[in-house]
């Protein structure tokens, strides 16, 4: 019974000691769980500190390339401006050497304009002109244009010797130039036999792709006279239609069109003159298969007339319109820059490029470059003279321009005519 009671008292001793330990387990376990929530807070502030310093250094990088950008930005502005204004510093410089250097060419230009003017009006003296002519050659020894207006007004006093030297001296400074204003100047007091030989005389000129323009439109000019004078031989008549056809096949091949392209482009343009009204045939649209045949075949039959009327009205010019051509080709001939002026004019263009491209100096270098090879190369001007025939309104474009045109592509047209009337006839078979 002793044993019992000492077992029993054994027992409460170590349920005390227990209680007691679960006590200190506990207080250790709460101990713990804060010491563990502390490291926890801590934790999370040491995170959200490192967070916002993340934050902090993306912001301030975010800030660095920008301010990096802007200052690189600053940078290529003030460059572009100092270009631009390098560039307007130039052009000030070309302008005070064109008006002191060459400001004896202008005044030779304006004689040009105003002989020009006075061969309708006639209201100045030859004399008068005659000096103004001889003082600005005192002041331009070497300018083609001064020696062709000495020529000029000694033929007109029967000068013969004089007018001799100075038409070879303006020939042997700028032949191809000289020619053509010889060639303008003869048309323009009706004397076509005499414009014929300048004409011959320019054919003769080395000619670059940027000529064949002038070419063309002079051609144009003499056509009919180089079709009928007795004057021209059957083989130099024939040299000169020859020479035209490459130039215009030539630049139609110079931008990957064909002559079967062109040809199918004026086509294009007749189709435009059918209106396409439908037929008051009740009955025959109802019973006759080939209705829509015949309807198409009435189209262009009836477009026939408008197309015939325009032809006429193009190739037909008063002599008012073929002057006034004559006047702005010579007027774009004179304004054309000699081989002292030629260098300053570019400088002034690609100074130009450079302030309308505000200050990119590499695409100005890039487009005045093209522009320059593209004046160099042939050019493809048929399509742009078959648009100019058909697509312009004939208020806004010169008679003898678009003669000039019509003419220069007639075999295109006669073809395209000719594919017109076997198209139409088709349709009976």
């Amino acid at each position: 019974m002793s044993s019992i009671s000492s077992l029993e008292a054994e027992l409460r001793r170590e349920e005390a000691i227990n209680s007691e330990l679960r006590r200190e387990l506990g207080t250790i376990e709460s101990g713990v769980n804060r010491a563990h929530g502390k490291l926890e807070d801590f934790n999370n502030r040491i995170n959200n500190a490192l967070e916002q310093g993340r934050n902090y250094m993306d912001m301030s990088s975010q800030k660095l390339a920008a301010a990096v950008q802007t200052q690189a930005e600053i940078e290529e502005l003030y460059k572009r401006f100092k270009a631009m204004e390098l560039a307007n510093k130039r052009i000030r410089e070309c302008n005070n050497k064109i008006f002191y250097e060459f400001g004896n060419y202008s005044k030779v230009r304006k004689i040009v304009q105003g002989m020009m003017d006075n061969l309708d009006v006639n209201m100045v003296s030859d004399a008068v002109i005659y000096k103004s002519i001889e003082r600005s050659h005192l002041q331009t020894p070497d300018y083609w244009l001064t020696c062709v207006l000495i020529s000029i007004m000694a033929w007109k006093s029967d000068d013969k010797d004089l007018a001799d030297r100075a038409m070879s001296l303006a020939l042997s400074l700028d032949k191809k130039s000289s020619s053509i204003f010889y060639m303008l100047f003869n048309l323009r007091v009706n004397r076509e036999e005499a414009a014929l030989k300048w004409f011959m005389q320019y054919q003769q000129c080395d000619m670059k792709g940027s000529d064949q323009r002038t070419f063309l439109l002079l051609f144009a000019l003499v056509s009919r006279c180089i079709n009928s004078s007795e004057e021209i031989s059957e083989k130099s008549r024939e040299e000169i239609n020859k020479f035209l056809r490459k130039i215009i096949r030539k630049s139609v091949e110079a931008e990957g069109y064909s002559v079967d392209d062109m040809v199918s482009l004026v086509g294009d343009h007749l189709k435009g003159f059918e209106q396409e009204e439908q037929a008051d045939y009740v009955l025959m649209r109802k019973y006759c298969k080939d209705f829509g045949k015949f309807q198409r075949s009435l189209w262009k039959a009836k477009a026939n007339v408008p197309i015939l009327e325009f032809i006429r009205g193009t190739i037909h010019i008063g002599p008012e319109e073929r002057s006034a051509f004559i006047k702005q080709f010579i007027d774009e001939l004179v304004r054309r820059a000699n081989s002292q002026e030629k260098g300053v004019y570019e400088e002034i263009e690609y100074n130009e490029l450079i302030i309308s491209m505000e200050g990119d100096v590499d695409k100005a270098k890039e487009v005045f470059g093209k522009k320059k090879i593209h004046d160099e190369k042939d050019m493809n001007i048929v399509y742009e003279m078959i648009q100019w025939v058909y697509g312009a309104d004939k208020d806004d474009v010169n008679g003898q321009s678009r003669m000039n045109m019509f003419v220069l592509t007639k075999d295109l047209q006669a073809e395209a005519i000719k594919r017109r009337t076997e198209e139409y006839r088709s349709v009976d078979r």
